[in-house]
C-alpha cells in the first residue's frame, strides 16, 4: 500500500504533464508538477503564465509484484497479530493476543486475508510562470556555421515556476478475500461481524488512525531553468523546436501521515532534481510530431515510516522508524502528435506516455533497534528472522514493490484565438484534454481530466 501511494503521488505529477499546451505536459505519480506548461513550444520572447484546473480519480490499481489485480493492498490479519505480539515482546511489554483470537482459538494461526478496496479523488489549481530571455545577439558568434547560427537567432534561455494547490481524499474499505482465507470460512454475517471486530482491534493496537485521510495543501514547488529554440524552415523540415530543462523540486508540500494508510504522500522529503528534453519537428504548416524525454533525480533521504516486523505489509505494521531511502531513478517517454487547425484556431495534442521508476533501498537508519523490522532481523544468517516463506516475501516485496512502471493516453484541444494576429501583444491559450492508465505495474489505474488557461504577453 505505501509504495502505491507513493507511486500514485508521482503518477498524478506525471499525468498533470500530458497534453497541455507543448505546451503538453508530461506524467503520482506531483513529482515533476507541471514541468513543462507554458514552456516547452514556445517560439517568442516574452512572458507566459498558466493556471491549470484538473481532477484525477481511481478505484482499482494494476497488479503488483504478487499479482493482486484490481486491490491496492491484501493483508493477512495472521500476520498482523503476529507482528503486533513480537512488537510488544520486544518492546517490553509482554506478550499479545487479541480478544477476538481469545474467544475463538479456533482462529489462532490462520489466515483470515482482507482485500484493502481504495477510493481516490484529488482536484488541483497549478500556477505557472515562465520567462524568456533572447539569445539572438549572440548569434553573430556562429557566422561559420549557417545552422548553429540560426538556432542561436531562434533560441532563448527560459527560467519559471510552478506550485500546485491540491485537495485531496483518500478512503479505505476492506472485504473479505474467502479464496485465500481459512478454510471453512464461508459466507457468514456474524463470521464477517467477527472477522471485522479482529480487523479493527489489530488496527487500534497498531496505531491506525481511520480509513478517510482528507488533505488540502500544496505540493512541491518546482523551479526550473533552461534553453529552448525555434527555426523555420530549417534543414527539410517545416519548424524545429529544441529545448532543453533543469529543475529542482523542493519539498513544500505535505510528507505522508503514517496513520492513515489511505493517505497520500503529496511532497518529496528532499529537494530533487528533474532534467527534461523535448525535440519537435513541424512536418507541416498543419502537423507536428515530437517526443519529450525526462528522469527524476533524487537524493538518498530519512523516511519516518512504517516498517515490517514479521511478514505484515509495511502500511500495516506497528513498527514507524526513521529509515534511509535510496530512491530509483524515474525516467519518462512521452512520443506526441499535433494536428492544427482541425477547427477554426483549435489544435489536436496526442499523447502516449511511458513512465518507469527502478526499485528503492531501504537501510535501518535507527541508533536504537530495540524492535528489529525485516530489514536487520536475521537468526542463523537468515535475513528474514525466520523459515517463515510469509516474511521472506514480505522483506522481497518491500523492494520489488517500489519499482513500477504505466503506461497512458491522453487526448488534448487547444484554442488559440489570436493565432492568426502575429502583432498581437498577448496571446491566449484555453486548453482542455483527458488522460488515463492504459497498462501499468505496481501503480493505480488513473483518469485525469483537466483545462488550462495560459496567457503569453
Amino acid at each position: 500500500m505505501i509504495f502505491v501511494r507513493l507511486r500514485l503521488f508521482v503518477f498524478l505529477a506525471f499525468l498533470s504533464l500530458s497534453v497541455s499546451s507543448l505546451q503538453s505536459t508530461v506524467p503520482r505519480t506531483l513529482v515533476c508538477p507541471e514541468l513543462v506548461d507554458g514552456l516547452v513550444g514556445a517560439s517568442h520572447e516574452g512572458r507566459n503564465f498558466l493556471v491549470k484546473f484538473s481532477f484525477d480519480s481511481s478505484d482499482e490499481a494494476y497488479p503488483d509484484a504478487l499479482g493482486a489485480l484490481g486491490v491496492f493492498q491484501m493483508f493477512d490479519v495472521r500476520d498482523l497479530a503476529k507482528s503486533a505480539d513480537i512488537y510488544s515482546q520486544e518492546m517490553g511489554r509482554g506478550s499479545y493476543t487479541p480478544d477476538v483470537l481469545q474467544l475463538i482459538p479456533a482462529w489462532q494461526d490462520q489466515s483470515i486475508v482482507f482485500n484493502t478496496i481504495s477510493s481516490i479523488r484529488a482536484e488541483r489549481i497549478t500556477f505557472a510562470y515562465s520567462d524568456f530571455i533572447s539569445m539572438a545577439d549572440y548569434a553573430s558568434y556562429f557566422n561559420d556555421s549557417p545552422y548553429k547560427k540560426r538556432l542561436v537567432e531562434g533560441g532563448s534561455i527560459c527560467f519559471g515556476a510552478s506550485l500546485p494547490l491540491i485537495q485531496v481524499q483518500a478512503t479505505n474499505s476492506y472485504e473479505i478475500n474467502r479464496d485465500l482465507s481459512l478454510r471453512g470460512f464461508v459466507q457468514d454475517a456474524s463470521t464477517d461481524e467477527k472477522a471485522e471486530r479482529l480487523r479493527s482491534e489489530l488496527f487500534q493496537k497498531i496505531g491506525l488512525s481511520g480509513n478517510v485521510w482528507d488533505y488540502p495543501g500544496v505540493g512541491d514547488l518546482h523551479i526550473y531553468l533552461g534553453v529552448q529554440s525555434h527555426a523555420e524552415y530549417f534543414l527539410r523540415l517545416r519548424t524545429l523546436d529544441i529545448s532543453f530543462l533543469l529543475g529542482a523540486l523542493l519539498p513544500t508540500g505535505m510528507q505522508r501521515d503514517q496513520n492513515y494508510p489511505s493517505s497520500i504522500p503529496l511532497s518529496r522529503s528532499a529537494v530533487s532534481m528533474t532534467v527534461h528534453g523535448n525535440l519537435e519537428l513541424g512536418l507541416k504548416d498543419y502537423l507536428k510530431v515530437g517526443i519529450m524525454t525526462g528522469m527524476l533525480l533524487e537524493r538518498p533521504k530519512h523516511h519516518e515510516m512504517r516498517m515490517p516486523v514479521y511478514a505484515e505489509p509495511a502500511a500495516y505494521s506497528p513498527l514507524l522508524m526513521s529509515t534511509l531511502v535510496n530512491p530509483g531513478l524515474t525516467g519518462w517517454l512521452n512520443p506526441y502528435f499535433k494536428i492544427h487547425n482541425i477547427a477554426n484556431n483549435v489544435h489536436l495534442t496526442v499523447n502516449y506516455a511511458y513512465v518507469l521508476h527502478g526499485q528503492d533501498l531501504f537501510k535501518d537508519d535507527r541508533a536504537s533497534q530495540t524492535v528489529r523490522s525485516v530489514l536487520n532481523r536475521s537468526v542463523d544468517g537468515n535475513p528474514y528472522g525466520t523459515t517463515y516463506q510469509g516474511q521472506q516475501a514480505a522483506y522481497k516485496k518491500l523492494h520489488e514493490n517500489s519499482a513500477w512502471r504505466t503506461r497512458h493516453v491522453g487526448v488534448a484541444l487547444t484554442y488559440e484565438p489570436f493565432q492568426a494576429n502575429k502583432d498581437a501583444k498577448v496571446n491566449p491559450l484555453l486548453t482542455l484534454g483527458c488522460q488515463f492508465s492504459h497498462r501499468g505495474w505496481n501503480v493505480p489505474k488513473m483518469y485525469h481530466i483537466f483545462a488550462s488557461a495560459s496567457l503569453q504577453f
